[in-house]
């Protein structure tokens, strides 16, 4: 059930802070394959609607971006973002559940029983949440928040041991993922609110 009370923000050229949970919080995401289909999903959609992927994490259950572009273009972004990844997420339960492996199996029976509407799977939460960034200091408290996510959870020691985030490009020079970097000079006060 989503939160009535929350709105989404977007401000046209600012940095957007998105993030998007998978139902029940199970954790699909622990697969390398998967976490490569995400990074390649997001390179197509951010080429298709012309927005910056600046920062990244990728957790079991979650995940966040720090996304740049036009209002509806990063509301676009995310919507099929998400349509496409849970696609492959619902294929890839319906795969290992065929192959009788019993953590897929209680997947696709959660996937199955959040289904509305004409869908047969629902892999994530009803809303992302997405919240406009107009202040160079708040992207940068969530940049620090984004890279220490897998250290306050405990998945690693250190944010340069985690390899599903933007953080080896900042600090590390080298990523998985070709971000698009930060550039606080793009900054405009466009406010944009969605339910």
């Amino acid at each position: 059930m989503s939160n009535r009370r929350y709105r989404n923000t977007y401000i046209g050229g600012c940095s957007h802070f998105c993030t998007a949970s998978v139902v029940e919080y199970l954790p699909p995401l622990t697969d390398e394959r998967l976490c490569r289909e995400l990074l390649e999903c997001w390179d197509r959609q951010r080429a298709r609607w012309g927005v910056c992927v600046e920062g990244f994490v990728i957790k079991p259950e979650h995940i966040h971006l720090l996304v740049r572009g036009n209002a509806g273009d990063v509301r676009k972004f995310m919507q099929y973002t998400l349509a496409e990844t849970s696609r492959k997420i619902s294929q890839m339960a319906c795969q290992r559940a065929k192959a009788g492996n019993p953590a897929a199996v209680i997947w696709l029976e959660t996937f199955s029983a959040r289904a509305n509407g004409t869908a047969v799977h629902k892999v994530w939460k009803e809303r992302f949440r997405c919240v406009a960034l107009d202040k160079e200091q708040a992207v940068m408290v969530k940049f620090q928040y984004i890279h220490n996510n897998p250290v306050k959870r405990g998945l690693v020691d250190a944010p340069s041991e985690w390899i599903w985030s933007s953080y080896g490009h900042y600090y590390k020079g080298q990523c998985v993922f070709r971000v698009d970097g930060f550039d606080h000079k793009r900054m405009n006060t466009d406010i944009v609110r969605s339910n």
